[in-house]
């Protein structure tokens, strides 16, 4: 008689894992229960010893477990049978998980609503003590996309967490940590798998890695697919541990460099709220000038109305209440806020990116373009460490499209509107690029500087974006002229020259000088301009603006510090190790007993000269 022992415990199993979105298959339930070891397998066997026991396992499954009983196949059909009657509507598609917690969240937000008479909600973050931003990973910086950002960008709203910053399981086990008894949300991806069919579901080489699946022969992978699967992860937050990771030295060392944790450390500087806020309403005015100059690049009216805003896709225009009929705790923030989500409704027009629009309030194409703007708004304010601003008509929309997208399809609606809310969040800023590059063209030094000396508490639309152009522009421009100076020079040359640098007024005078006469011979820029631009830069945050591949905001100390970054004071240890390497020691007839001085001091204006 055939054993059905090991079929009945795989199918009971089985089920399990459906129920539970944590768990991604057998083997990972195998290795929780039989590793009891973390907070998290202990809560799992006792879910699983639960789940045996109230649908009337357990004399079955101890059975089944054992050797010495043999169960028969009148015993399997019973489980199949009582597996089938465990309810159906308790188990939802993996590509809802994002979906349902989402629609939690907006749940939420309605009853916010309900309780208020507000009509935008939103929570100032000098107030909150939180930093925005578009959320992030820990130890690589890489940015969370579609609905899971979405997911966490709400999160860290409703629940205040200090950072945009989140872990995963493998960034737990790299730190140290035990994993809290419950994840701060459950995050999915699609990854590309490779599958035998031909194997048994239990086989480890059933499903490969693409790693994996390149180590085999080619005979080996004639017998493998390729195949997405939507995977499920786990993610956490410092806030999650004690003292906030604030003692963990690793985890500080990964996110000491993140925009989110200096302005952090900015943030709790402040001693009073006035302070606070004094940090953050130029980055809201920043932000405002980016939509105004997108908008302007765009073509799109901007016309005041006295109670609505909207954006109309036959006249192609959009309706704003003038900021000073704004209502609330900070208009500027709300309008702002607004504005943002309107001019994201226009990206979908025929002439930009093309979408369908639903013309009926409440049809599912219309809220599932609520879901596209709200997207698409909340990635734009994140740029400038700012909240987004929900409406509440928008919050009633997105919260029904949702609940009926639990029902009505396994399709991962919220995945594509995020997506969808991500190129219209980018069209923006590239139309931001080229009313840039249009103000660019007719580009005078002088009279940038006179325009921010007129008024530097809130500068005009075009002199934030000539800012950022100059610090941008200087920045890359002394990149150039570093690797021209200095990319040639041998070992040796290059650990006298920071010696020098660094020892003598009368290097760095000279390099500064040859630097800024580079800078304004060509591309037209002064050094006073490049000192004003990367002031501005600074206080408004307009390096986060575009992606244009520069961190710094330009001062009187950047050329003598990127020079010891790339060349000089920070590269000693380099150079004396690969002159060592070579058989040579560098304080052998160095400059740093002080000869060769002017033979090497002529070299080195010589190769400036020649730039």
């Amino acid at each position: 008689m055939k054993n059905y022992n090991v079929e009945i415990v795989e199918k009971i199993k089985e089920k399990f894992v459906s129920l539970n979105r944590v768990i991604k298959s057998i083997k990972q339930l195998d290795f929780y229960i039989n590793r009891e070891k973390t907070p998290a397998d202990i809560i799992t066997k006792k879910k699983f010893d639960s789940f045996i026991k109230d649908n009337g396992f357990t004399s079955l499954y101890m059975h089944a477990c054992l050797d010495r009983t043999v169960l028969s196949e009148n015993d399997f059909k019973s489980v199949q049978q009582r597996l089938s009657t465990i309810a159906n509507e308790s188990i939802s598609p993996k590509s809802l998980t994002v979906l349902e917690q989402v629609e939690t969240m907006y749940r939420k937000y309605i009853e916010a609503f309900e309780s208020t008479d507000t009509e935008y909600q939103f929570k100032l973050p000098w107030s909150e003590h939180v930093i925005y931003g578009n959320p992030k990973n820990a130890k690589t910086g890489q940015l969370y996309t579609g609905n899971n950002a979405m997911l966490l960008s709400m999160l860290q709203q409703e629940m205040g967490l200090e950072t945009p910053i989140f872990l995963n399981k493998h960034n737990l086990d790299e730190l140290g940590l035990v994993e809290p008894e419950t994840p701060l949300c459950i995050g999915q991806k699609v990854v590309e798998l490779y599958v035998n069919d031909s194997l048994q579901s239990d086989d480890p080489k059933k499903w490969l890695s693409y790693k994996r699946y390149m180590t085999l022969a080619d005979s080996e992978q004639e017998h493998y697919r390729d195949q997405k699967v939507l995977r499920l992860f786990e993610l956490y937050h410092a806030s999650q541990f004690d003292a906030g990771l604030d003692d963990n030295d690793l985890y500080k060392n990964w996110v000491k460099d993140f925009r989110e944790t200096v302005l952090l450390a900015e943030l709790k500087a402040c001693r009073t709220e006035d302070e606070r806020e004094k940090l953050f309403k130029p980055r809201i005015l920043a932000a405002k000038a980016l939509l105004q100059g997108a908008l302007i690049q765009m073509g799109v009216p901007l016309i005041s109305h006295p109670k609505s805003c909207y954006y109309n896709i036959e006249r192609d225009e959009i309706a704003m209440v003038d900021e000073a009929r704004f209502t609330g705790e900070h208009c500027l923030l709300a309008y702002t806020g607004v504005l943002a989500h309107e001019m994201s409704h226009s990206t979908g027009h025929q002439s930009r990116l093309a979408r369908k629009f639903g013309h009926t309030f409440g049809s599912t194409q219309y809220a599932f373009e609520e879901v596209i703007a709200e997207s698409s708004s909340q990635q734009l304010m994140k740029r400038f460490n700012l909240p987004g601003v929900l409406d509440k008509a928008s919050a009633k929309y997105i919260h029904a499209w949702l609940k009926r997208q639990k029902t009505d399809s396994n399709k991962d609606f919220l995945s594509i509107a995020c997506s969808k809310g991500k190129l219209a969040a980018d069209y923006i800023v590239v139309k931001g690029r080229e009313y840039q590059a249009a103000l660019v063209e007719q580009f005078d030094s002088d009279a940038f500087r006179l325009s921010i000396q007129t008024n530097d508490s809130e500068p005009s639309v075009k002199t934030l974006f000539i800012a950022e152009y100059v610090n941008t522009t200087a920045s890359k421009a002394l990149d150039s002229y570093l690797v021209k100076r200095y990319g040639q020079l041998e070992l040796f040359e290059l650990l006298e020259t920071a010696h020098e640098v660094n020892e003598f007024d009368e290097q760095r005078f000279i390099l500064e000088e040859d630097f800024y006469h580079f800078l304004q011979q060509h591309y037209g820029i002064s050094a006073l301009a490049a000192y004003d631009a990367g002031t501005l830069c600074d206080k408004f945050g307009l390096v986060d603006i575009f992606d244009n591949d520069v961190d710094q905001c330009f001062s009187s100390d950047t050329v003598i510090d990127r020079f010891n970054r790339c060349y000089g004071q920070e590269k000693v240890p380099y150079y004396i190790n690969k002159l060592q390497e070579q058989g040579i020691d560098p304080n052998e007839n160095s400059i740093l007993t002080g000869s060769n001085y002017n033979q090497l001091n002529n070299k080195i204006i010589g190769r400036s000269m020649r730039i």
